[in-house]
């Protein structure tokens, strides 16, 4: 699986929000977009779903360009997983997740047993199989998220693009998915997502894109690529990354604001 980005420009009407992006994301990466509200996260992730066309550059699938895929084939790539979900239906969790299956529906076709049992199966993969029949609307955020990421995984969509998906969530339900997109990463899955947790990509073997205004500011590996410079740069305020130990003795790298 791989998609790259070639020199992307574009917006709504004649306005260009993004002004030359570039990047690339192979099979098992986890790419990181971090910029200021404003800064043009979610209109990559526009370009990158089709609701939006680009004025200059292109955008690559498997070095194919994307709006050659059918919807369904399309479908069957890519994944979107977004910041929360509502529904006024009380669909219970095993419904939602079954939804991923469409892409790989006949016309007026309906859910095969196999459909269900991959249902079932995502539902075992992600930990969460006690939740099936439970309301979705009456789940937690962190909950809602897990479900959200299993739907995803029930499309067999090996792309997933997740916009901020530890939002709103409290410290350990924060973990949690961050440990499951982990996992699905070290399983094959390439995932890109946005974030304002600078802590998060530094946890993580990674890659990031920083941009501002629409533009690059900095890309390529976490490790090598998140300095105190691009982050003052893009936040305005001066900031420092810090390598400390934990109770195992293990090094990790935190960001921590100056305070003046």
């Amino acid at each position: 699986m791989k998609l790259q980005i070639n020199n992307l420009y574009g917006g709504y009407g004649k306005s260009d929000i993004l002004k030359g992006i570039s990047f690339s994301v192979n099979t098992g990466e986890i790419l990181y977009i971090v910029g200021k509200n404003g800064s043009g996260k979610s209109t990559i992730f526009k370009f990158l779903l089709r609701f939006l066309t680009p004025s200059k550059g292109e955008i690559l699938l498997n070095d194919k360009p994307i709006e050659t895929y059918s919807t369904k084939e399309f479908a069957k790539f890519i994944a979107y997983i977004p910041q929360s979900h509502n529904t006024v239906f009380g669909y219970n969790v095993l419904d939602i997740v079954m939804m991923g299956r469409t892409p790989h529906l006949t016309n007026l076709g309906s859910p095969s047993s196999e459909d269900y049992q991959k249902a079932v199966d995502t539902l075992k993969l992600l930990g969460i199989s006690h939740m099936a029949n439970k309301n979705y609307t009456k789940l937690s955020g962190g909950e809602r998220q897990l479900v959200l990421i299993a739907r995803a995984i029930c499309q067999d969509a090996k792309l997933l693009i997740m916009d901020e998906p530890t939002a709103n969530l409290d410290y350990s339900n924060q973990q949690i998915i961050l440990n499951t997109i982990q996992k699905l990463s070290e399983s094959g899955y390439t995932i890109i997502m946005s974030t304002h947790s600078i802590d998060q990509p530094l946890a993580t073997s990674s890659k990031i894109l920083l941009i501002k205004k629409g533009k690059s500011i900095a890309y390529g590996n976490t490790t090598e690529t998140l300095t105190s410079d691009f982050l003052e740069c893009i936040y305005g305020i001066p900031m420092d990354i810090l390598s400390v130990l934990d109770r195992n003795g293990n090094k990790r790298n935190v960001c921590l604001p100056l305070i003046s």
